[in-house]
């Protein structure tokens, strides 16, 4: 009995301190012809985080945009937004454009050194 209220305890010990722990969330867009557009997000992660930006048109050859939004959603991202784009003169065309976000867990010291690389980001070097 006594092991067994150890392993609940554990467990809901466990279960609130990973709901405490800071998750940063990233953004990317995937375009009409499948491409996906991560900005500057290569150069914000930290290096153990890249492989979270796949690009499936290389790696996979996947071209139709509904298979790449496809495999992304199976792959830990969520449809957050789509903007559709109207064009044609006699004949119409619409197109949209997905917006994808993503949970990623930092450990503090890489969630420092993002936010620090997003502010630096921002910043004009001085002209002399």
């Amino acid at each position: 009995m006594k092991t067994a209220a150890l392993v609940i305890f554990l467990s809901i010990l466990s279960c609130s301190l990973y709901a405490q722990t800071p998750k940063t969330v990233i953004y990317c867009s995937l375009d009409v012809i499948g491409r996906t557009n991560y900005g500057d997000l290569a150069k914000l992660l930290p290096d153990s985080l890249k492989q979270v930006l796949a690009d499936p048109r290389k790696e996979f050859n996947l071209h139709d945009q509904d298979h790449v939004l496809l495999w992304m959603t199976n792959n830990g991202w969520k449809l957050v937004s789509v903007e559709s784009n109207v064009t044609g003169g006699g004949m119409v065309t619409t197109g949209f454009i997905y917006f994808l976000s993503r949970e990623v867990y930092l450990d503090p010291a890489a969630r420092a050194l993002f936010k620090q690389n997003l502010l630096n980001s921002e910043k004009k070097p001085i002209k002399k």
